[in-house]
Order: C-alpha cells, then structure tokens, then sequence
C-alpha cells in the first residue's frame, strides 16, 4: 500500500516534513533573491483554477502539465480523492516519470484522504521546473485534489504561480 489515511500519525508526520522542505525552499529562495516568501496549503488559485474549485483538471486522459514561475515551488504529500472509478494518478517532472500512485484504495478511506508513503521528497517541484499530472480510470472532470503545499513570494499570495 502507498498512503496511509490522513488520520494516522504517521501521515502527519509525512506532512510535517513535507511542510519542512517547503519551509526550507522559502528560505533559500527569500535569502538568495530578497524576497518575503510564503508557505500554504496547495489550493486551486495556484494552479490557475477557480479557486473553489478542488478538481484537478482532466485531459482526456492527456498529461497536464503546470510549469512554475520563477521563485515559486510545489511540494507533494498525498491526494483527497472522492472520485470512485479514479485508479491511477502519474506525476512527472518534466520529461523524467517520478512515479505512477495507484490511488483506488483512498477513496475507501473514511476520510477519502491518503498521505504518500514512499519516497515523498521526490514530489517536489521548484521554480521553472514542470509539474506533469496525467489521471487515469475517470472519463471527465475527476473529484480528486493534490495534497502538498505551495511556496511563492508574499506578491504572489492568492495568485496563480504556474504557467
């Protein structure tokens, strides 16, 4: 099995580390470029979405691909998936194929909420890298949203910080 319901201690402490290296990210990116960085939740305004809207978006089974502006990064933890037929979620950065999470067994969580236990520090993207997001099992408009945070200088807060 690769997640773990949210509940569980061990998935916070994932989070908690993912959250450091996020942490960790604004800090040497504020200190080298002078900037006042900001770290939170990932949320669909920074993604370019509606920002009520909690559905990753869908391509016809096409990868989507988020390439992220300067001084700004995404660090992945898991996923909230409500979305029953959704089997497979392939992420990449880049051309490089960093894994393939079968997610199926979340939606069964009381919580519908999975924490990624393998090797999450490889769920990181920084600036000017690209996020590629391809889905599988679903026909259209998937009920699932990433869990992570997003690191983006303070004039970016509530702006979309990817391309």
């Amino acid at each position: 099995m690769n997640f773990i319901p949210l509940r569980h201690e061990k998935a916070y402490t994932i989070l908690e580390n993912v959250r450091k290296q996020a942490e960790a990210y604004a800090q040497q990116v504020g200190k080298t470029q002078n900037l006042k960085m900001r770290v939170e939740a990932l949320r669909p305004v920074h993604l370019g979405l509606t920002a009520t809207t909690y559905k990753l978006e869908y391509s016809s089974g096409n990868e989507k691909k988020y390439t992220l502006t300067q001084n700004c990064g995404i660090f992945l933890a898991g996923i909230m998936q409500y979305e029953s037929g959704m089997t497979h979620i392939t992420i990449r950065n880049g051309q490089n194929l960093l894994g393939v999470w079968t997610t199926r067994p979340v939606f069964k969580y009381q919580e519908q909420a999975g924490i990624y236990t393998g090797n999450v520090e490889n769920y990181s993207f920084r600036s000017g890298e690209s996020m590629g997001v391809q889905i599988a099992g679903v026909t259209a408009d998937p009920d699932a949203w990433l869990i992570g945070y997003a690191v983006m200088p303070e004039s970016l807060v509530n702006s979309k910080i990817v391309a």
